[in-house]
């Protein structure tokens, strides 16, 4: 091997520049990607406030933790793909 094709082979050419936000380019998919984000910040004060609210009822952590497994345990199978619940 020659040294001009080592050369050659140790030089990087990105051929395809590839941008990992490319999508956000796409005004339909911002507004997709903003609802998921809106989705899952509602999904997260959700659990916390029925955990709190199990909590200051029952005045038991172990009911607490019970009812965010359940919960924990429903977002797991849905994104199995199993139904995890209503809907």
């Amino acid at each position: 091997m020659s040294e001009n094709s080592a050369a050659a082979i140790c030089r990087v050419r990105p051929a395809i520049r590839l941008s990992v936000f490319r999508a956000l380019r796409s005004r339909p998919f911002r507004w997709y990607f903003a609802g998921q984000i809106v989705s899952a910040s509602g999904t997260f004060v959700q659990s916390t406030a029925v955990g709190r609210l199990v909590l200051r009822v029952t005045g038991s952590p172990a009911s607490r933790g019970l009812v965010l497994a359940a919960a924990a345990s429903r977002t797991c199978c849905s994104a199995l793909g199993r139904r995890g619940g209503s809907g």
